[in-house]
């Protein structure tokens, strides 16, 4: 669900609460929470809630798709995707490398113009193809 708020400074909002046994009974394994908090056009913070140890989780397989447009990569999922990752050897100098996708939310990164589109990543579910975008 999406709504718009008012947050004080220095302050503590609730702003949507899920119950320990709601999430228990969807499956703790291959369930969880996450919020995201936008600005305008910007994202200022996003924040994801599992509660099983890493090794536990059972991650759905992700269909990425991707975007681009001059110096920018989108990317789009239909799951949640843990770590996705473009620069496998740390060479690249790429500012943002390490993010989450949650679903449906689309995120952008900057990417020079002159490096060849990706056409995999690494992601904490797996290594992934990605698919085109239609424009």
């Amino acid at each position: 669900r999406k709504q718009q708020v008012v947050l004080p400074a220095n302050s503590s909002v609730e702003l949507a609460s899920i119950s320990f046994a709601e999430l228990e009974e969807l499956g703790l394994e291959n369930h969880g929470a996450f919020a995201v908090l936008e600005h305008g056009d910007g994202r200022l913070a996003t924040h994801r809630l599992l509660l099983k140890l890493f090794k536990d989780l059972e991650f759905a397989q992700p269909e990425i798709k991707l975007e681009r447009s001059s110096d920018k990569l989108t990317f789009t999922s239909d799951v949640f995707v843990w770590g996705v990752t473009l620069d496998f050897d740390g060479d690249s100098g790429i500012r943002d490398d390490c993010f989450d996708l949650f679903p449906g939310i689309a995120y952008s990164i900057d990417y020079p113009e002159d490096k060849e589109t990706p056409t995999a990543i690494r992601t904490g579910n797996a290594l992934s193809l990605l698919k085109k975008s239609k424009s």
